[in-house]
């Protein structure tokens, strides 16, 4: 279950990382302005649903 958690962890860290750099792109017009913002929707789902599975396994865990 560690392992999975410790996983899952690094995904959310790696999706926050992301987010943050298309945000960037989108503040200074770099790449397509039309792509950007489905992008940046897209990769706010991917974290919010990583972060909600990184929660579940850590009330898990916290029950062990």
């Amino acid at each position: 279950m560690n392992e999975k958690y410790s996983k899952i962890c690094i995904v959310v860290e790696e999706g926050d990382e992301s987010q943050y750099w298309l945000q960037i792109f989108n503040q200074v017009n770099y790449g397509n302005k039309n792509l950007l913002p489905p992008l940046i929707q897209e990769c706010n789902e991917i974290v919010k649903i990583t972060t909600s599975i990184k929660h579940k396994f850590q009330k898990k865990i916290n029950k062990k």
